[in-house]
């Protein structure tokens, strides 16, 4: 029996030409899909995104947390020297007059309350906020570390403990008027200002204004 060698090779050529153009017709697909893929990828890497924080309410949730944070301390000793007499209608009594002094520490922290910060606008990558003030957050006097010295008495106004620590208030109001006019609060505000840029750029503002009414 004879084979026709020629209508194999064709044959055989056919199919091997159709395997070829099956193959290339795969990699032009997949060219297409990964530049489809591709295209998308850039579309959506340009476009600009709606800013997460752009709720107010977020925002101050961050700020608050900045807030806490970057609460200053100023630690202190003081000495005070403290003289009374008893009085009637502004006529010092004789022999009633008592002096002595206290020394003691305290702890003053300073910053910006949540309430006394307003957001102005907040449109995508811009913020601008007004801090209305920075304050005094609280003061501290370590009661168990107060000491008295050159305790005076007189024979009708001896000096008492207690009366001691009530007044106690009125030093701690005259240490934070003192601080605040040696430059107290400069320093709290330059070191607001730093600590809120620094949290709202980290949440992806670019441009934070912040501003001390």
């Amino acid at each position: 029996m004879l084979i026709n060698n020629r209508n194999i090779i064709s044959k055989g050529g056919n199919v091997l030409l159709q395997k070829r153009k099956k193959i290339k017709k795969v990699y032009i697909l997949l060219l297409i899909f990964i530049i489809a893929l591709a295209t998308c990828y850039i579309i959506f890497k340009l476009k600009p995104q709606k800013n997460e924080y752009s709720d107010n309410t977020k925002v101050l949730d961050t700020i608050t947390q900045a807030l806490d944070l970057n609460t200053i301390k100023y630690n202190y000793n003081n000495i005070v020297t403290v003289k009374k007499d008893l009085s009637i209608m502004d006529i010092k009594i004789p022999f009633t007059n008592k002096s002595f002094v206290i020394k003691y520490s305290g702890i003053i922290n300073a910053g910006v309350k949540p309430e006394d910060i307003e957001v102005l606008s907040n449109k995508e990558d811009s913020i601008s906020i007004e801090i209305k003030k920075c304050s005094i957050l609280d003061h501290y006097i370590d009661d168990e570390n107060i000491y008295l010295y050159d305790v005076k008495n007189s024979i009708f106004n001896k000096v008492d403990t207690q009366e001691v620590f009530e007044d106690m208030s009125k030093y701690k109001k005259e240490y934070e008027s003192k601080v605040i006019e040696e430059g107290f609060m400069d320093e709290v505000k330059s070191s607001t200002e730093s600590s809120l840029k620094s949290s709202l750029i980290n949440i992806g503002y670019k441009d934070v204004k912040i501003t001390f009414k």
